[in-house]
């Protein structure tokens, strides 16, 4: 089996309705020729990733290359593999926003104007991290970022753990002030310590 990725950008500016003419094509055709993908789409620029029976995506890959609606065409990886890494797609599809890039911690520090052909075949690795986002294999977007990078679930699992125990301390605080209210025993003490503890989690007091 074959896998090939590829870049281009679009030779117009490209409708919704252009993009759901590609896909309804994709999704036409891919199904019986046995291909499975993934296509993403910003700032003008395609990022698709087509795998399959070697010889069939090699022909679908030539067709592609011609398709007037794209130029700059550029061929970024060839890999023989015996494992599907979209298989749930026929071709799937993402249409990235400043949002996007924005949620994946890798490309944070990207604006989607960055994102055109000539960069990305400059960056391969910033190809791989949007594409991996989508691999069936690492379905989960939490657990995509955390395999990529050493050290990230320790990070997150800490920062976790700290969360719930501030909100056990928070949640006793208000039922501890809660009770002294309801028995009318609340005193300057019990709205201090109140104050302290909403204080020490970034809490905003009020005098």
């Amino acid at each position: 089996m074959l896998r090939i990725t590829y870049i281009s950008a679009e030779s117009y500016k490209l409708s919704s309705e252009d993009l759901l003419t590609i896909l309804e094509k994709c999704n036409e055709n891919n199904p019986r020729l046995g291909l499975t993908g993934m296509l993403i789409y910003g700032n003008g620029t395609f990022i698709q990733s087509i795998e399959g029976e070697e010889e069939i995506v090699k022909n679908t890959i030539s067709k592609i290359s011609s398709d007037t609606r794209h130029k700059d065409f550029k061929i970024l990886s060839e890999e023989i593999t015996d494992q599907r890494l979209y298989d749930e797609f026929n071709m799937g599809f993402e249409r990235l926003t400043e949002h996007t890039l924005s949620n994946v911690t890798s490309l944070k520090s990207l604006s989607l104007k960055q994102l055109n052909s000539q960069f990305l075949s400059k960056n391969t690795q910033v190809v791989e991290d949007l594409l991996h986002r989508h691999r069936s294999t690492h379905w989960n977007p939490l657990i995509q970022e955390i395999e990529a990078r050493d050290g990230a679930i320790t990070e997150i699992q800490t920062k976790l753990a700290n969360s719930m125990y501030q909100n056990e301390v928070l949640k006793l605080a208000l039922e501890s002030l809660t009770n002294h209210i309801e028995t009318n025993t609340i005193d300057a003490s019990h709205v201090q310590r109140s104050k302290s503890i909403l204080s020490s989690y970034g809490g905003v007091i009020k005098n």
